[in-house]
């Protein structure tokens, strides 16, 4: 008797790119987030989940590989009071989708809990000397002052270590990597961030691991352009598929560390070493253009072991 092929399940929004991108290499995929759990009905038992919505029941044994790309779409939370009846139906729908994810027996690309540790940006210098790749010097302070102090320079980069995006005045923000020597002398309320020795970037690579493949693309910077390149408009349009075999090596090794199947990496080239300077196991990579295809038909073929 022929055996039936299981159906892959992606976590994250129908209409996210990158994952519908993913969604149309594989046949039939479940797509489930926190948001659209709440038009299924989920029913969690020993005997094992059992997901139902247009297409009747699926039991979680029927699937075979997952990818967890979000959680919940960008801003599921804005606008919920905490402490109210809204914050907590949210966090209860949360929390089924976890225990969905935790208890099934789905072979994830990154296992949540993988997922969440490689989230830990002060682990990025400890797995980095793990694998001897290079990688400034870091520490958690709360304060421009406090990290100047352990580091001994003002030549550092702050960066957010938990959400970077908030509401103000109604409308939606972001905080950027920021040069700590213009935030030294400026009266700023306590708050914890993530301080770096500023490397001094030639290019900019982003790096894209997909199990033990790599692929390496790279920008150069332009004159006066701000510390972080996620704010210039341009730099989302001018990646470009490059090779640099030692810095793909230490990539998928790093990742391999952290087994986290796949990330997205941000490196620094200063002219004469290429710095690792972040890892996220479920970042963008469709804005790289040239071969970035080949990304997300290399995420598809995990999917159904082909």
């Amino acid at each position: 008797m022929e055996r039936r092929a299981h159906r892959c399940v992606l976590i994250g929004a129908p209409e996210d790119p990158h994952l519908s991108a993913v969604a149309d290499l594989v046949s039939a995929p479940l797509v489930v987030d926190v948001e659209s759990l709440q038009t299924n009905s989920l029913t969690l038992s020993a005997e094992g989940p059992l997901l139902t919505g247009h297409n009747g029941w699926t039991p979680v044994r029927e699937l075979g590989r997952g990818w967890i790309r979000r959680l919940a779409p960008p801003g599921w939370m804005l606008g919920t009071e905490a402490h109210t009846r809204r914050a907590s139906q949210q966090a209860a729908w949360l929390a089924m989708l976890v225990s969905f994810i935790r208890t099934s027996e789905v072979d994830w690309l990154t296992d949540l809990d993988r997922l969440l540790i490689a989230e830990n940006k002060l682990l990025l210098e400890r797995t980095a000397q793990a694998v001897g790749a290079p990688s400034p010097k870091t520490v958690l302070a709360c304060s421009p002052r406090s990290a100047a102090d352990i580091l001994g320079t003002d030549w550092l980069v702050a960066k957010p270590i938990g959400p970077s995006s908030f509401l103000a005045d109604g409308d939606y923000m972001s905080t950027p990597t920021s040069e700590v020597s213009q935030l030294i002398d400026v009266d700023l309320e306590p708050e914890p961030f993530l301080y770096q020795h500023r490397v001094e970037a030639v290019r900019h690579l982003r790096v894209v691991t997909v199990g033990a493949h790599a692929w390496c693309f790279s920008r150069t910077v332009v004159d006066d352009e701000p510390i972080d390149w996620r704010y210039l408009d341009s730099a989302h349009t001018d990646f470009h598929w490059t090779r640099s075999t030692e810095t793909e090596a230490y990539a998928v090794a790093l990742a391999e560390d952290l087994e986290i199947g796949y990330s997205s990496q941000d490196w620094i080239d200063d002219g004469t070493t290429t710095w690792v300077v972040d890892i996220n196991p479920g970042g963008q990579w469709l804005f790289l253009g040239d071969r970035s295809h080949e990304i997300t038909a290399a995420i598809a073929r995990w999917l159904t072991g082909s």
